[in-house]
């Protein structure tokens, strides 16, 4: 046998690959497929090996002429399923992975595969079914107690993960992915110190790991340690998992210290509750004859012109304008050495001007600003749903004395079936939404920019949270230490908005303490 025939570069390329030298295993493969082009283990092996080394679209062909070749066998059909979710053919991936399992029910490979695909595509439940009865038919397949897990996490079973993830780190002790879910399945059971052993040994697995250190980060706020968590929150910028707006500037990133004539160009991230909220951190900064500059959504500028010491606002997808360096809003507190929520006397740090949709002429109700739904990706979000529903307010609209205003702008299905005046479509920035807030008496909100807005504008306003809620709010009811105006009100139960709500007016009626020392109450 020749020394280049198909057959020694075959058993060429399977040692080296077995010895991780993946590219020399993969050269190869590719000579052995020049001599025997209708190999199929070859086509599939080199699939394989080019997934590893990144190259998405040649491990694609080969994968394909794999399946072709090798017609119906799962770990081929499996691969195919690998390669076209590297491609991004999520759709054609999702076949592929049916496909493997049509020709063997319960193939473990395939339904861990199908089943974490259907998760992150936001589909829990399809891939539930998909993985329960494979991961019984396989109870010592880590990968599938793993995927199964971060499915029930999506369908709000935290407790039936968390034995899940048990069972797969008692499996692989060192399967950092595992423990990353087992601290995610803590922290929605409101363990923060489990979460944060969790999180803690997935680091220490894999120091590079972006999603658990953010995560880490995440439980310390809860755990009010701001100080050690401001560091590993940085990793944000990382995590795959997030839709951040980090823009790359020329300049280098601010020091920390006063600056002493240079120009600081603040850039906001995430949401629009975020920026109103850390734009606060702005006014601590020493500009020694410096000047501070903010780039935000365009629908803030108005809002926030002007404010914080604030030398000029721009629309962050326009010209940048010059600096001499640059910060993210909330890598702020790092920056700036702060170790906790700002201190409450920092608010109202935003005003408004008075709205002409709204007067006082003849007026005797309560007003109450109302807004029920957050971005339509929460609705997504099983355990840490932001978003109830406009008929949660017929608790408050049936009570005489009372007049309720719509302020949400993304209506998430039908109005209420009650009356309520619309405001939505007076609410064409920010600035106007301000302006519209300080004509109400109170604003009930889910957890939206509206809430930070009533916080930042010194506005009463009660924050109807979910069980699990984001951590800005901490594991807190009642006043937001971030917000003296601020009130949290919170499920008792996942899912439990009649319980919040019930709360909400026990203590309307008992008379909700407003900044000034007065108390507000329902008529």
């Amino acid at each position: 046998m020749m020394a280049d025939s198909p057959e020694k570069l075959f058993q060429l390329a399977q040692s080296l690959e077995s010895g991780g030298d993946f590219a020399a295993a993969a050269d190869a493969y590719r000579r052995g497929l020049e001599l025997a082009p209708d190999t199929g283990e070859a086509h599939h092996n080199l699939a394989g090996i080019l997934r590893r080394l990144g190259l998405a679209d040649e491990s694609l062909a080969y994968a394909r002429r794999a399946a072709q070749l090798l017609p119906g066998r799962p770990p081929v059909l499996n691969s195919l399923g690998q390669s076209l979710e590297q491609s991004d053919l999520a759709e054609e991936a999702e076949a592929a992975f049916r496909d493997a399992l049509t020709s063997e029910p319960n193939y473990p490979p395939a339904a861990a595969n199908l089943g974490r695909l259907l998760e992150r595509r936001q589909r829990p439940d399809e891939a539930a079914a998909v993985l329960a009865p494979a991961q019984a038919a396989n109870p010592g397949d880590a990968a599938l107690n793993v995927n199964l897990a971060n499915a029930y996490l999506g369908l709000g079973r935290p407790d039936e993960a968390a034995s899940l993830l048990n069972a797969a780190t008692a499996l692989d002790p060192d399967l950092a992915p595992a423990l990353n879910s087992l601290g995610t399945a803590h922290y929605i059971m409101h363990n923060w110190a489990a979460a944060a052993a969790a999180f803690t040994r997935a680091i220490a697995l894999d120091p590079e790991f972006a999603q658990a250190r953010e995560n880490l980060a995440q439980t310390r706020f809860q755990m009010g340690s701001y100080a050690v968590g401001w560091p590993d929150y940085e990793w944000r910028w990382k995590n795959p998992d997030n839709h951040l707006t980090k823009i790359n500037f020329a300049a280098p990133e601010w020091d920390g210290k006063p600056l002493a004539g240079r120009t600081l160009l603040l850039h906001a991230e995430q949401g629009f509750g975020d920026a109103i909220q850390f734009v606060r951190f702005a006014a601590a900064i020493e500009k020694q004859g410096g000047r501070i500059l903010l780039a935000c959504q365009k629908e803030l500028v108005s809002l926030l012109t002007g404010a914080c010491k604030l030398d000029d606002v721009v629309a962050l997808d326009g010209p940048v304008p010059d600096h001499q360096c640059h910060a993210a809003l909330l890598s702020l507190p790092r920056m700036l050495g702060i170790t906790g929520p700002w201190p409450a006397g920092s608010a109202p740090y935003l005003s408004a001007a008075p709205h002409a949709a709204i007067t006082d002429v003849g007026r005797t109700n309560m007003r109450i600003g109302a807004a029920w739904a957050g971005r339509r990706r929460h609705f997504m979000d099983a355990y840490r749903n932001r978003s109830c529903q406009a008929l949660d307010f017929h608790a408050l609209a049936e009570r005489p004395g009372v007049s309720l205003f719509g302020l949400q702008t993304d209506t998430a299905g039908e109005g209420p079936p009650f009356a309520m005046t619309d405001l939505s479509p007076h609410m064409t920035d920010f600035a106007a939404s301000a302006a519209l807030v300080q004509a109400m008496d109170i604003i009930v909100t889910v957890d939206t920019a509206l809430a930070h807005l009533a916080g930042a504008l010194g506005k009463p306003c009660a924050v109807m949270l979910a069980y699990t809620s984001d951590w800005r709010w901490n594991d807190i009811y009642g006043r937001i230490p971030w917000y003296p105006s601020v009130f949290a009100f919170r499920q008792p139960a996942p899912g439990d908005w009649s319980g919040a709500f019930s709360d909400l007016i026990l203590a309307f009626e008992a008379g909700l303490p407003i900044p000034g020392g007065s108390k507000l109450k329902l008529p």
